[in-house]
């Protein structure tokens, strides 16, 4: 705060810098409301209402204070309707401070006229004056000083030839003493304003920089994803050769080989080729998912059907594994993406059956209640610690205590959970109370469109139509 505030003078309580005091004055014209304009039509009706006393105490030159007070009237209404213009919105501050300057110049030239101070005391107004320009309208300290000492000028002028009586002193005192503490008010207010205006501006960079680093964030994810895609394409035409040459060597479909390690190996390499290739399948879907352009095409389908085609996946592995997968038919159905879902559960499941010992069950139920279909999903394995959970969440944490488990496990578990997320579900994963493993899929009966939904929707179109 201390360097904050060797930018504004304190003589003058003006920022040094011109442009920043430029700067100031847009930021200090973005306050001004109607209420600001409302506040000074008062100050004219009471103005204006002061015409009364006029007629019941003026001695002197009557005709001419009142025609004054009404012109003068007539002017402040005028300035500020004016102020409601666009040129007049920006230069509010100068025409609310030659409005409170010729008001109370005008006092001063009534009291001249009268030629006393005391019938009425006109001097009063002058405090009103004062008030209204320190703090109601929030001008500046330079101008209200330059009000101030303009208007002491002109009363000391106005009663220059009037008997130094005891009215006349404390009158004197009165506005002395008056404009001396609205001055010092003005100043500390007009310092405090500043100073928040400085604060302001921190704000303001802070925000710019925060946007900034999500905006350069989302540049980085948008282009980990496109060097994702291009990588997956490119490593999959390879990877469709390799598992085709392999699988035509592991069947001799082009004659017998002469050593049967050949089409051990040849087994080997298609089997290690499939992998790798599932593996950049499912890179890709979590680069699309992580981009939000994957499709998305919710409709009503069977629980079983969904169950039925995840096991399918799994069958083959399970049956070599001598793992049972147990399911308990429902009559429950979901609006659900059909195809999305059956990747969810096919991942469990998948991580499910390689955990399980062979000859083990891995169990499927599904259940419903008012609002969503619960998905349980246990197996017999040895279960994973509370304190990994989080950590298998993460498919880029893979950590030697739970690769063991399943070297394919933090990226299953990272993309069902991003497809449940999708249809606005909840993935839980928690230890089994004796062995093993317990995954809890909640799913909404009816999904809620969003307006990101619609968002993707839209980009998906349009991405299609480009």
């Amino acid at each position: 705060m201390a360097a904050a505030s060797t930018d504004i003078s304190k003589f003058t309580a003006r920022f040094r810098d011109p442009a920043k005091e430029r700067d100031y004055h847009e930021y200090a014209l973005s306050f001004y409301s109607q209420k600001d304009r409302y506040m000074l039509y008062a100050a004219v009706a009471v103005y204006i209402l002061y015409g009364f006393l006029d007629l019941l105490t003026l001695t002197n030159a009557t005709f001419v204070i009142l025609s004054l007070r009404l012109f003068c009237a007539i002017g402040a209404f005028l300035i500020i309707r004016f102020s409601m213009t666009p040129v007049g919105k920006r230069y509010f501050q100068e025409l609310a401070g030659i409005l409170m300057l010729v008001a109370g110049l005008s006092i001063c030239l009534m009291i001249w006229m009268e030629g006393t101070i005391d019938t009425p005391p006109y001097y009063v107004g002058l405090i009103v004056v004062a008030m209204v320009s320190t703090g109601l309208i929030r001008l500046t300290f330079s101008r209200t000083l330059f009000i101030l000492l303009t208007l002491f000028t002109a009363f000391c002028l106005a009663t220059w030839q009037m008997p130094a009586d005891v009215g006349r002193i404390a009158a004197t005192f009165f506005i002395f003493s008056s404009f001396m503490l609205a001055a010092v008010s003005n100043y500390l207010l007009e310092m405090s304003r500043r100073h928040e205006f400085i604060k302001h501006g921190e704000r303001q960079k802070l925000h710019q920089q925060l946007e900034q680093m999500v905006e350069d964030a989302n540049s980085s994810l948008k282009r980990k994803n496109a060097i994702l895609n291009i990588l997956t394409h490119v490593f999959r035409t390879p990877l469709h050769q390799i598992i085709g040459y392999a699988q035509i060597l592991e069947q001799e479909a082009l004659g017998k080989q002469q050593h049967p390690e050949y089409v051990e190996y040849s087994e080997h390499i298609h089997t290690a080729g499939q992998n790798l290739l599932r593996l950049v399948q499912r890179l890709m879907k979590h680069g699309r998912l992580e981009a939000g352009t994957i499709r998305f095409s919710p409709q009503k389908v069977s629980v079983n059907e969904l169950v039925e085609c995840a096991t399918s996946g799994v069958a083959r592995k399970a049956t070599d594994k001598l793992v049972h997968i147990s399911y308990e038919r429902t009559a429950l159905s979901l609006q659900v993406d059909a195809a999305l879902i059956e990747d969810a559960l096919f991942e469990i499941l998948e991580n499910a059956v390689e955990a399980t010992p062979e000859g083990s069950t891995v169990s499927i139920t599904a259940e419903n209640n008012d609002t969503h279909v619960i998905f349980h999903i246990e197996d017999e394995g040895p279960g994973i610690d509370n304190e990994q959970l989080e950590q298998i969440r993460n498919s880029m944490e893979m950590t030697e205590e739970f690769l063991s488990v399943s070297e394919k496990l933090s990226l299953g578990v990272t993309l069902a959970e991003k497809i449940i997320a999708l249809h606005q579900g909840e993935l839980d994963i928690r230890r089994a109370t004796d062995n093993g493993t317990v995954v809890e899929i909640r799913l909404p009966l009816k999904r809620h469109k969003s307006s990101e939904d619609m968002e993707q929707s839209e980009a998906y179109n349009l991405r299609l139509a480009s």
